[in-house]
């Protein structure tokens, strides 16, 4: 035995996916398997050891008996690493070969090799191995949220620690979620899921609406390659008020007639940032003032101010600096789709045309400000391909447009794809800025999803202003609804027609936007809704 020579005959320093069977885990475990000639920590080698007892000069094959055991240990450089092997460690030669079949490394760094040794038989090293940090097996709270005021992102935001099972922190960047909790039920929370960098996931405007005490926040993930969800819990923390932030009338006025006091004055609440009626605040002054309101006239001179066959499907109005504008959605004049539509100028007695935009088949204008700037969405439902002897032919999977207003004009900021867009929405969710498009049709099918994007004006010039969130199955979407109750985001789908069923009776489903997502809630039952709105009654 002590002539002869255990020979590394087979080796790879490469490993191989969780669950070689499920194709659909290749693309999840190609960021961990693309670094070159570098085993991954946790993940089972590609091509396991196998050892060759060789009689040392003569080519021959050492016969043995049974019991001869060869035990595999990890070792950086000359020392060993604890538990540096995961699987089966020591295996019996047999006919003078021994073959490992489940072993994996753990560790990170380069330098490292595998020794195998058995009593009376000389120690043999595999070749050395670099080691890379493995796929996402458990997950820590590194830092606690605090400081947190209502209605604002907190001011000491929370971080997670992502680590392999070796306790390594991941090197590929992986999405961590978060889920806020009070008294261990589910509470709204504003804010997006992150990505971790160097297996860190540094969150940065979370925020909670409601004061109060007994929150948790809970975060998770789910590991595409090997299909683990660790999960980590944060410490309990209070929301505090914030102070006085706005207002918001409860009692309207009422019985007013010239010259006298109005028979109902009006009752107004001081709230602060996250909608929290501010009890404590003793020396906000509020003043009122009266102003005259032209709504109604400017939709009646608007109505009668169209040609009686331009189709206009939307009227949406906006004030800046004082002066209102008013935009009209033209979608058809009676001979094609590809009708400019108009924007106004309100000067106290009329409606001035400021501006042709071109438009295919406008069904929406959508006000959005951001940072005091203005900008207009406007949603596009088809666009004519060619018009030949009447016979129009088209596509429903066009451009809507996105407008920054500069110096009383409409300058095009962005187009953005949608299918057969119906309506726009618009909301905030703490500091960001959501909007919501009600795809129709897309030329095929009325099944089809609605998207959900982060809208942010300030993107570096190349780069899109929308970051998709999320694709919301919709069944021939008209139009989102948004709205607020006691803090939390709501947003309910309109649907016209269900293709299943072939009939216009299809539910509406109402969401709740938690966690920079929106989650399905409940089922309306609807038929061929056109219109959804929303009121408070009371507080």
């Amino acid at each position: 035995a002590g002539a002869t020579v255990p020979l590394v005959v087979g080796w790879s320093p490469r490993s191989r996916a969780c669950v070689v069977a499920n194709v659909s885990q290749e693309a999840g475990c190609a960021a961990f398997l693309s670094v070159p000639d570098a085993a991954v920590s946790g993940l089972t080698l590609t091509t396991q050891p196998r050892l060759l007892l060789e009689v040392a000069g003569t080519g021959l094959v050492f016969q043995h008996g049974s019991g001869v055991l060869f035990t595999a240990a990890l070792f950086h450089g000359n020392v060993s690493v604890p538990n540096g092997l995961q699987g089966t460690a020591s295996v019996e030669a047999v006919a003078g070969t021994v073959q490992f079949t489940d072993l994996a490394v753990q560790g990170v760094g380069s330098g490292f090799t595998i020794r195998f040794a058995s009593p009376g038989f000389p120690t043999t090293a595999s070749p050395a191995l670099n080691i890379i940090a493995g796929t996402p097996t458990s997950m820590s709270v590194s830092r606690e949220a605090s400081n947190a005021s209502a209605g604002i992102p907190f001011e000491g935001q929370p971080a997670v620690t992502v680590s392999d099972a070796g306790g390594n922190p991941v090197a590929v960047a992986v999405l961590v979620s978060v889920t806020a909790y009070q008294d261990a039920a589910p509470h709204p929370l504003d804010g997006s899921p992150v990505f971790t960098a160097n297996g860190v996931a540094s969150f940065t405007d979370l925020a909670i609406s409601l004061v109060g005490a007994g929150y948790t926040l809970s975060f998770s993930l789910t590991d595409t390659c090997c299909g683990a969800a660790p999960t980590a819990a944060s410490a309990p923390f209070r929301v505090a008020p914030r102070g006085s932030a706005r207002l918001t009338e409860i009692d309207p006025p009422g019985a007013a007639r010239g010259g006298e006091a109005f028979g109902t004055q009006p009752t107004v609440q001081i709230l602060d940032a996250g909608g929290n009626v501010v009890v404590d605040d003793n020396v906000t002054v509020v003043t009122a003032s009266i102003e005259k309101d032209d709504t109604i006239r400017m939709q009646a001179i608007a109505s009668l101010g169209m040609d009686g066959v331009t189709t206009v499907h939307d009227l949406a109005s906006f004030a800046v600096n004082g002066t209102t504008f008013v935009l009209a959605a033209l979608n058809y004049d009676g001979v094609t789709y590809a009708v400019s539509s108009t924007l106004y100028r309100w000067s106290g007695a009329a409606l001035v045309e400021v501006q042709s935009i071109p438009s295919n088949g406008a069904e929406d204008w959508e006000h959005v400000q951001v940072g005091g700037e203005h900008y207009l969405f406007l949603a596009n439902n088809f666009e004519v391909v060619s018009n030949v002897d009447g016979l129009l032919l088209g596509t429903y999977i066009t451009s809507s447009r996105i407008y920054h207003f500069v110096k009383g004009q409409l300058v095009l900021l962005e187009s953005f794809m949608t299918e057969g867009a119906k309506n726009i929405k618009s909301f905030r969710v703490g500091t960001s800025t959501f909007v919501v498009v009600a795809n129709n049709y897309n030329d095929t099918h009325t099944f089809i999803d609605s998207d959900l994007y982060r809208f942010h004006p300030d993107a570096p010039v190349g780069n899109s202003s929308l970051t998709w969130v999320q694709g919301i199955p919709t069944s021939s979407a008209v139009m989102w609804h948004h709205f607020m109750d006691r803090g939390a985001s709501w947003a309910l789908v309109a649907q016209e027609y269900s293709a299943m069923k072939q009939a216009y009776v299809v539910d509406s489903i109402l969401y709740r936007f938690i966690g920079g997502r929106m989650v399905a809630w409940q089922n309306v039952a609807t038929s061929s809704v056109k219109r959804i709105t929303s009121f408070h009654v009371d507080a």
